[in-house]
């Protein structure tokens, strides 16, 4: 599950994305319902995860204003996950800045607790429908300048940068994200 927060003169605001790989390697098995439903008990996601399925994501449209903080409930099938979510917009950890024609990112990953998985920070391509061409690239600078080519070729209409920070709860994987859209 991603909890996401977009800059950009492009695509600013939040989103919600839920992630699956295969449920279980029996063919016959359904397809399950997944719901997620926020600590106020406003239903932000619901649909169905398919069996046979190698990865697929349900997520939210954009929002404008920040998800609450708090207990959600993903519900998969019949079994009901309650995942503490704690957001936190008070430092960007990735930010555009352009001087003298010179655009670059400066990346301020938030800490992480001993014992935690260290935060990653990436570039991505995307195209004209935000399908993601290839795969991340690493970013392993502070600042680091946007690059002028893309892996991906002339397919690329889009670049964004991103600090993904991760943590587990139970099977669940929460993903916390900021992400800046670029200039390309």
């Amino acid at each position: 599950m991603s909890f996401i927060k977009r800059y950009g003169l492009s695509s600013q605001g939040y989103q919600i994305k839920i992630s699956a790989e295969p449920l279980s390697s029996d063919l016959n098995e359904q397809a399950q319902p997944v719901t997620l439903i926020a600590p106020d008990g406003i239903l932000m996601i619901e649909g169905q995860l398919d069996s046979g399925v190698d990865y697929q994501e349900i997520e939210t449209n954009e929002m404008f204003i920040k998800p609450e903080s708090g207990v959600y409930q993903l519900i998969v099938g019949v079994t009901s996950y309650p995942i503490v979510v704690a957001l936190d917009d008070s430092n960007r950890w990735i930010a555009l800045e352009n001087k003298l024609e010179n655009a670059h990112v400066v990346v301020t990953p938030p800490e992480v607790i001993d014992n935690s998985p260290s935060t990653h920070v990436s570039w991505q391509w995307f195209d004209e429908n935000y399908n993601m061409l290839g795969f991340k690239v690493p970013i392993k600078a502070k600042q680091v300048a946007v690059p002028a080519q893309s892996p991906a070729g002339e397919k690329t209409k889009h670049l964004s940068a991103s600090v993904e920070m991760f943590e587990y709860q139970g099977a669940i994987e929460v993903q916390y994200v900021q992400r800046v859209a670029v200039p390309f």
